[in-house]
């Protein structure tokens, strides 16, 4: 309900009072050196997002109902180490909306399970080649072949569970 009404936001009383999504950059960096990207760009120190400070505004979601979050647009979510815990911690924060942004290259059996397990509701593969040599030029390894096996594997574990997401 509260979505919606969102969508008419050139009314003022249509704003919600809290986000109804949240975007979590767990970290700043990734395993990839892309072109285009940015994060490889900049001179920046390195950083990591603390547990703490997550679940706290995971806290502040749940108090506000929260419904959508979404994990790793700019960065490579997967190179965080308690990235479980962070999907975990908002499922028990009843996020309902779990959109998660990876490039696939570190997506493991294991991990493409447990977003079954979670309900993640959507995984976003970053992927902008369809061969071999672009996907290298781009994202200057030769790792096309990691990432559709990766993406064979999820598919294959969501439809043995009989999951509808991601």
């Amino acid at each position: 309900h509260k979505y919606k009404k969102s969508l008419n936001y050139s009314k003022p009383e249509n704003i919600p009072d809290f986000p109804l999504t949240v975007s979590f950059e767990l970290v700043n960096r990734c395993n990839l050196k892309c072109i285009m990207c940015y994060t490889d760009n900049h001179k920046q120190t390195k950083h990591t997002l603390e547990i703490g400070i997550i679940k706290s505004v995971l806290e502040e979601c749940k108090e506000n109902d929260t419904p959508a979050a979404v994990i790793g647009m700019g960065s490579e979510a997967l190179l965080y180490k308690d990235m479980k815990q962070v999907v975990s911690s908002m499922r028990d924060c009843d996020v309902m909306d779990i959109f998660f942004g990876t490039n696939a290259t570190l997506m493991t059996e294991d991990i493409s399970q447990f977003f079954v397990d979670q309900r993640v509701a959507r995984v976003e593969i970053s992927l902008d080649a369809a061969t071999p040599e672009t996907y290298k030029t781009i994202r200057t390894k030769d790792e096309l072949h990691i990432v559709e096996e990766n993406v064979r594997k999820l598919v294959e574990i969501k439809k043995k569970n009989n999951s509808a997401l991601p």
